[in-house]
């Protein structure tokens, strides 16, 4: 939950001599140790040196959109219950890192000039030192409260234009088309959304 602090998920290794080392979960051998059946022959994860021919960083987002991308041959889509456990743990990395991102970069982010925060240290009688240290998320967070507001306002501004809707129009698809079942295998209902979206605006 958004109001809970964030926990790592380390792992801690028993070495041959029986001491103890932490794997954080942004080592390249993370990926490979919580998910040996994924990953059998320990391949590289994501890290912080990661980059591609042309020397740019490659961000975790990048890294898990290229494993996760649907084609022939990736065997990670066929894990059924394991990939979907590796999916939620992978986006928890992503959205974590990205936290502690923003939280290193409140300077740059000149969060100290937000309203909020001005208005806080008036009604505390002018003494900063009873506000602690607050954390201001961007309106580009997606889930953060300027964020929200953001598209709260944007959804009146279109009410305002184009009247109240009148219609809720919902659209299905059925797992028995020749998209689906020339394409996916068997039991991959998590994939015919993405295959509706291509038959659909293609």
């Amino acid at each position: 939950m958004s109001n809970e602090p964030a926990g790592h998920r380390d792992i801690v290794l028993r070495l041959r001599d029986n001491g103890l080392r932490c794997i954080y979960e942004l080592h390249r051998a993370y990926d490979s140790m919580q998910y040996p059946r994924l990953m059998p022959f320990a391949t590289d994860g994501w890290n912080l040196d990661m980059k591609m021919a042309s020397r740019y960083k490659i961000t975790q987002n990048q890294f898990y959109c290229f494993h996760f991308f649907t084609r022939l041959g990736n065997y990670l889509l066929q894990a059924r219950k394991l990939f979907q456990l590796y999916l939620v743990d992978a986006y928890a990395k992503t959205e974590s890192e990205r936290l502690q991102i923003l939280k290193r970069e409140q300077n740059r982010l000149r969060a100290d000039n937000y309203q909020n925060l001005k208005d806080t240290v008036v009604v505390r009688d002018g003494d900063p030192t009873n506000v602690g240290q607050q954390v201001i998320w961007p309106a580009t967070y997606c889930g953060g409260p300027r964020y929200m507001f953001e598209k709260q306002q944007d959804a009146m501004a279109y009410v305002r234009k184009y009247g109240c809707p009148v219609m809720f129009i919902t659209v299905t698809t059925n797992p028995n088309w020749e998209e689906v079942t020339t394409i996916f295998w068997r039991d991959s209902t998590h994939m015919i959304v993405l295959t509706f979206w291509y038959a659909f605006f293609a």
